[in-house]
């Protein structure tokens, strides 16, 4: 189960900013927002053919008009308000050969996407005359981006995920060449464990919230709001010094060609776990400290609890004390739910001051349930001191059920202040938690001469009540810049501030013997 007021409070504000962006955009139709009736767009990215990499200032234009584009940063370009028709598009820059694409169709939704893959001009020759239909984006791009890497590295793009029906990044990262994916959420790079690996969101470290794992889990992320996924199996100086095993890079999108709202939900049925009413349970104690115990009386009280049989009055204290906390120690049984998983997302590129803006956002909701009633626990020790043989001091049956709930955001925003210059602000907030009900019972043998179970002349009962939280959450600003001083400069930065956290704030476990 789940503190459902902490959720509301940290998701408030998220579900406030997606709900207000779509009805500014999709109910109201803001002017600023939409393009005329009976026109449309044309988007697209352009390439080097040899290098994969994406250029810069690139003159895109539509022939017989005045309207054209330039490539930014990321070698994207949009021409705007073209009238529903078909068209001519020229793509020229100094050092490349012209290309020329004929029969490019422009209609009113969706918006015409048209790649480009340019050739170093190396002879003069005249413009290069294609005819074509509008492409659609491939994966050319990121194997040229390996081809030129400096490391062994691996990558996913948007495309590729799609194609595989990846509904978040872990499930795309266990399609990935040299990576395991455990627990549904945890990555291993090379077969090495997650301390040796670390994770990072648009190139700044994320931390995790268990203190056991240095692994981020990956299934808070949908792979929607993802351009692609970069796995780096080899170290370089520009690396974190904590990489030895393999890096895994995150990079959002941040100018989406089109709206996209997405709403996506599953349902998983554990043969094991599914209907089966032996499911165990238990409620939920307080998840703060009661006020009593910051009473200045128990604050007096201090570390000695000796004396306090010495007054009646200190003595029913105490038991009020003891009382404040929730007495149950005892499990109950229900049906065992099925699994179940909601995503919702949302993006677009709109226009602020005659000026681009990207905005992505998701929230994920995801609920499973674990469960085993075959389980041994078996507790062994040596007879005398340097026996070879071991001998049984409990031997117990084990049942035990998890529920895990998780809860995550993730919201970008980029926006292009000034030709070749982007700055970008990315927020991600998750929230887990784990429920865990366990009963174990067996025998205890009265001398550690018996070895069989049911010789044994006491039963023992063990009980663990155990609620867990998880958060972690990540903020992060940066920034793009073409600059041309002397010689053309390409300045990147980003500050983030990452925070984990982990919690117990339930844990009940009890003991007893049984004689027999």
């Amino acid at each position: 189960m789940f503190n459902a007021t902490k959720v509301s409070s940290g998701y408030g504000w998220i579900s406030v900013i997606l709900i207000a962006a779509f009805l500014i955009v999709t109910v109201f139709k803001v002017p600023a927002f939409a393009g005329p009736d009976g026109t449309g767009k044309i988007t697209g990215s352009v390439v080097d053919s040899e290098t994969g990499e994406a250029l810069l200032g690139v003159s895109i234009y539509v022939e017989g008009t005045a309207q054209g584009a330039i490539t930014d940063l990321d070698g994207n370009f949009v021409i705007r308000n073209l009238p529903i028709g078909t068209y001519k598009l020229v793509a020229r820059s100094i050092g490349y050969t012209d290309i020329i694409i004929t029969e490019v169709a422009v209609q009113q939704k969706p918006p015409t996407q048209i790649d480009f893959a340019m050739t170093t001009e190396t002879i003069e020759l005249e413009g290069i005359r294609v005819t074509a239909k509008s492409l659609a984006y491939t994966q050319a791009a990121m194997l040229k981006h390996r081809q030129a890497a400096k490391a062994v590295t691996d990558a996913m793009s948007a495309e590729q995920m799609a194609k595989s029906g990846s509904g978040d990044a872990a499930e795309a990262m266990s399609r990935v060449v040299g990576a395991t994916v455990t627990e549904g959420k945890y990555i291993y790079v090379r077969g090495l464990g997650d301390r040796y690996a670390n994770t990072q969101l648009n190139g700044s470290l994320l931390p995790t919230p268990d203190p056991d794992r240095q692994a981020v889990p990956l299934d808070m992320i949908p792979s929607g709001l993802l351009d692609n996924i970069v796995i780096t199996k080899t170290f370089t100086p520009d690396k974190p010094g904590n990489f030895s095993g393999g890096s895994v890079n995150l990079v959002t999108r941040d100018f989406p060609e089109t709206q996209v709202i997405s709403v996506a939900t599953s349902a998983g049925y554990n043969a094991q776990t599914t209907g089966n009413s032996d499911f165990l349970t238990y409620n939920l104690g307080p998840l703060t400290i009661p006020e009593v115990w910051n009473s200045a009386d128990a604050k007096a009280l201090g570390n000695d609890w000796r004396g306090f049989t010495r007054s009646q009055d200190t003595a029913m204290f105490v038991d009020r004390l003891a009382n404040s906390f929730k007495k149950d120690i005892a499990q109950s049984r229900k049906s065992g739910p099925i699994n179940r998983s909601l995503s919702v997302s949302y993006g677009n590129q709109l226009q602020l001051f005659e000026r681009p803006l990207g905005i992505n956002g998701s929230f994920t909701y995801n609920r499973s349930h674990k469960f085993h009633n075959d389980g041994i626990e078996g507790k062994y020790k040596l007879s005398t001191s340097g026996a070879q043989d071991l001998l049984l001091q409990h031997y117990l049956h084990d049942t035990r059920s998890v529920e895990e709930e998780l809860y995550g955001g993730l919201g970008n925003l980029s926006y292009s202040i000034a030709d070749n210059h982007k700055l970008r602000v990315s927020y991600v907030h998750n929230e887990s938690s784990e429920t865990e009900t366990r009963y174990l019972e067996g025998g205890a043998p009265t001398t550690f001469s018996l070895t069989n179970e049911d010789t044994t002349s006491a039963r023992l009962e063990a009980r663990v009540l155990e609620y867990n939280e998880r958060r972690l959450s990540s903020l992060q600003f940066s920034g793009e810049h073409q600059l041309n001083i002397v010689l053309p400069v390409r300045l990147d930065w980003r500050a983030s501030f990452s925070q984990a956290e982990q919690s117990t704030p339930d844990l009940r476990f009890f003991n007893n013997k049984v004689a027999t």
